[in-house]
């Protein structure tokens, strides 16, 4: 499955696309991001899935 990620904010903007399961698990990559809301990092995400 094939995910398109776009996140923005004071230290970090990049639009990319994780396919898992080739990259590995999903929820690890959304637990990165989050980790980086909470350190004020990014201040907007946005993911939709691809079939």
């Amino acid at each position: 499955m094939i995910y398109r990620i776009k996140i923005e904010g004071k230290e970090c903007n990049d639009n990319y696309t994780f396919e898992t399961p080739r990259e590995g698990d999903i929820l690890d990559e959304l637990k990165d991001i989050l980790e980086e809301v909470e350190a004020g990092n990014i201040d907007k995400v946005e993911i939709a899935r691809e079939a």
